[in-house]
C-alpha cells in the first residue's frame, strides 16, 4: 500500500513540473517588465529634475503679475554671442549683433517699478544685457533683426500689456518660464508613484515566488 501512495505521488510529480516550470517563467518575465517599468521610472525622474526642476529652482522667486512696457529700442551691438558656453562672430558684411532692450512698467503692492524684460529664462540666464536672445536677433546676410526678432519687438511694443512674471529682489522680468510649481509637483510626483507601486509589486511577487517555493510539492526550478 506504501509503495503505492509513493508512486502516485512520484506521477503527482512529475505531472505538476511543466505547470510549474510555466509558472516561474511567467514570474521571470513580470519581474522582468516591472524592473524595466522601475529603471523608466527612475529615468523620468532624473530627466524632470534636470529639464524641469532645476531651472525653476532658478527662478522660483519669479511671481506672475502684469507689465506694460515702458520703453523699447534697440542697443550697441555685440561683436559675438554665446549659447551654452559656445561663442560665434557675427557672418560677413555684419557689423556685430543687435542688441534689444525692453523695459517694462509693473505695479506690485501698489508702487511702480521699473523692471528689465527678458524672453525666457534662458535669455534671463544666458544673455543677461538683452531681453531676445543675441544670437536669434540678427539675419546672417544682413544688419538688421530678423523677422521673428522684429516680430516679437512689434508684440512687446512701448504700451503694450501683458502677463509676466516679475522678481521684486531683482527688478527684472521674465515673459515665458521654462516651468512652474504644478510642473514641477506633477513631473515628480507621477514617477515617483509609479516608482513606488513598482518596487512594491517586485517586492509581492518575490514574496509570492518564495512561498511556492516552499510548498509541499516538490519541484526542479529552472
Amino acid at each position: 500500500m506504501a509503495g503505492v501512495q509513493a508512486e502516485v505521488r512520484v506521477v503527482s510529480v512529475r505531472l505538476h513540473k511543466p505547470a510549474i516550470r510555466r509558472y516561474f517563467r511567467m514570474l521571470i518575465c513580470c519581474q522582468t517588465l516591472l524592473f524595466m517599468l522601475a529603471i523608466g521610472c527612475i529615468m523620468s525622474l532624473c530627466f524632470c529634475g534636470l529639464f524641469i526642476v532645476k531651472p525653476y529652482i532658478k527662478t522660483h522667486v519669479f511671481e506672475e503679475t502684469t507689465c506694460t512696457t515702458k520703453s523699447l529700442h534697440w542697443v550697441d551691438k555685440y561683436d559675438k554671442c554665446c549659447t551654452n558656453n559656445v561663442c560665434e562672430e557675427p557672418g560677413d558684411g555684419v557689423d556685430g549683433f543687435p542688441c534689444l532692450l525692453i523695459r517694462a512698467r509693473v505695479v506690485e503692492h501698489g508702487a511702480n517699478h521699473s523692471a528689465m524684460v527678458f524672453k525666457d529664462d534662458d535669455t534671463w540666464s544666458m544673455t543677461p544685457k538683452c531681453s531676445y536672445p543675441l544670437c536669434w536677433s540678427y539675419k546672417y546676410y544682413g544688419d538688421e533683426p530678423n523677422q521673428e526678432a522684429s516680430a516679437f519687438a512689434d508684440k512687446y511694443e512701448v504700451g503694450a500689456t501683458y502677463s509676466c512674471y516679475h522678481s521684486p529682489s531683482s527688478n527684472e522680468v521674465i515673459l515665458d518660464l521654462t516651468a512652474n510649481r504644478q510642473q514641477v509637483i506633477h513631473s515628480m510626483l507621477w514617477p515617483s508613484l509609479g516608482l513606488i507601486l513598482t518596487v512594491i509589486a517586485i517586492y509581492a511577487l518575490r514574496r509570492h515566488a518564495v512561498a511556492h517555493e516552499k510548498s509541499e510539492v516538490p519541484f526542479t526550478r529552472f
